[in-house]
């Protein structure tokens, strides 16, 4: 996973890039950081998924933090953004952007693990395992919650996420598919088309229905067993959520 950071103050990066190394190796964790000293690159090449988390400095020349996030936000409601300033007078601006945190430099080692624990560690163990694939040399990194569907392409793999998006990684669909095969999530509706069971609401005749709306044509011969699996699957989770609401 990536993260990137944005601070025109070459200290406050080199401080905030060696912190998230030690947090890094401390939970055993692949992460790593990217960073700028000027936000416009970022923006100008931003793509939802490439970052697990912004870190914004509030006071820049070229463009504020704040002014940054509004860009950023119109192509990514879900990123999680931490703010970074030398004062806290604009931490209500800063919360307007749905901030996930507020950091006053310099920062704090035990506050910056603390939050990056609750950013990392407190999710559901599902948004911590993702795909992560290159694209037009940019990498992204998808929570499996997110993906809905992977199709067989041509040459490449389409693989279709919650917004929407389609992403076409140059790797073919049997590499797709078995790095995809260890989650009990995926459902081969027949050969070259994969699909998420979180985000299927049906089936009728032989099609699968997607949350999406798009309807994906199914193995004839497999119908019913698919559905049944379908079926199967949902009836097990809801029992799943029903035991962990109960603990």
């Amino acid at each position: 996973m990536k993260i990137a950071l944005v601070d025109d103050s070459q200290e406050a990066r080199s401080q905030l890039e060696q912190l998230i190394s030690e947090y890094s190796s401390a939970n055993r964790l692949d992460l790593t950081a990217e960073s700028f000293s000027d936000p416009l690159p970022l923006i100008s090449s931003y793509s939802p998924y490439q970052y697990a988390a912004i870190f914004l400095d509030i006071y820049m020349d070229s463009m504020s933090g704040l002014d940054a996030a509004a860009e950023i936000r119109k192509a990514d409601r879900n990123i999680a953004i931490i703010f970074l300033t030398s004062s806290a007078e604009h931490r209500p601006d800063a919360f307007r952007f749905h901030a996930f945190d507020y950091l006053t430099k310099p920062v704090d080692r035990s506050r910056l693990f603390g939050m990056l624990d609750d950013l990392f560690h407190r999710q559901d163990e599902t948004e911590l395992n993702r795909f992560t694939f290159t694209e037009n040399r940019v990498q992204y990194s998808l929570p499996i919650t997110d993906i809905v569907s992977v199709q067989s392409s041509a040459h490449y793999v389409e693989i279709t996420d919650i917004n929407g998006k389609k992403h076409r990684p140059r790797m073919n669909f049997s590499e797709a598919s078995d790095a995809l095969s260890e989650y009990d999530c995926f459902l081969n509706l027949m050969r070259g088309i994969l699909v998420n069971m979180d985000h299927v609401t049906g089936f009728s005749g032989d099609t699968c229905i997607l949350s999406t709306g798009v309807r994906l044509p199914v193995s004839t011969r497999r119908g019913s067993e698919l559905e049944s699996i379908w079926r199967n699957y949902k009836f097990t989770k809801i029992r799943e959520d029903a035991l962990r609401r109960n603990r």
